[in-house]
Order: C-alpha cells, then sequence, then structure tokens
C-alpha cells in the first residue's frame, strides 16, 4: 500500500521534471532560432537528450545501451554548450573536460550495463 502510493509520487514528480525540462528545452530552440546563436542549440540539444533518455527506457523500453547511448551524447553537448558559454575566446581545458566526461560516462554505463545484465 505505502509503496504503491511512493511509486505513485515518484511518477508524478518525474513526470513534472520531465516536463520542465521540455520546455527549457523548447525556449532555448525558440531563443536559438530567434537571436542565431549555436550555443542555446547545444543547450535545447542536451536537454532533449536527457527527456529521451529517461521516456525511453522508462515507456519505450529502450535497452541499457541505447539509453546509456543517448546520456552520454547529452554530456558531450552540455560540455559544448559551456564552452560556448563560458569560454568563448579565451582557453579553456574543454579537451580534457570533453575527455573526462566521455571516459567517465562510459565507465558509469558499462557499470550500469553490466550489473544490469547480472540481475
Amino acid at each position: 500500500m505505502i509503496s504503491e502510493f511512493l511509486y505513485d509520487i515518484f511518477l508524478v514528480f518525474l513526470i513534472l521534471y520531465l516536463g520542465v525540462i521540455i520546455i527549457v528545452s523548447m525556449i532555448f530552440s525558440i531563443r536559438a532560432y530567434q537571436t542565431r546563436l549555436k550555443n542555446l542549440i547545444y543547450g535545447g540539444i542536451c536537454f532533449v537528450l536527457v527527456v529521451v533518455s529517461r521516456v525511453g527506457g522508462l515507456l519505450l523500453n529502450f535497452n541499457i545501451l541505447l539509453e546509456s547511448i543517448f546520456f552520454t551524447l547529452h554530456y558531450v553537448f552540455a560540455v559544448f554548450f559551456v564552452k560556448s558559454i563560458f569560454y568563448k575566446d579565451r582557453k579553456s581545458p574543454y579537451f580534457s573536460i570533453m575527455l573526462i566526461t566521455i571516459i567517465g560516462s562510459v565507465f558509469l554505463n558499462s557499470v550500469i550495463f553490466l550489473e544490469m545484465n547480472q540481475n
């Protein structure tokens, strides 16, 4: 009884979370179209990939590998977004951040994938 109630509350918060992310993504995309700024496109794609990863995993029954690919791409576009916003005309640790992000994400996703296959 209590677990069903908590699960329902979890679903409500998940729907609200994904709804806010979709709204932010739409705002970024509209502003990118209006102002022709590439950095906002990176941010919009980043948020869309989060939603695709989560919705695909929960509703569309993506396998864990496909969900991990979308979530890893989310990190890559987040790094592009941060570089284009904060390190526009300066020297940046861009490639080291990208490398650490990709290696860390692949490592975490492979651990999750192996754990899911063992159960």
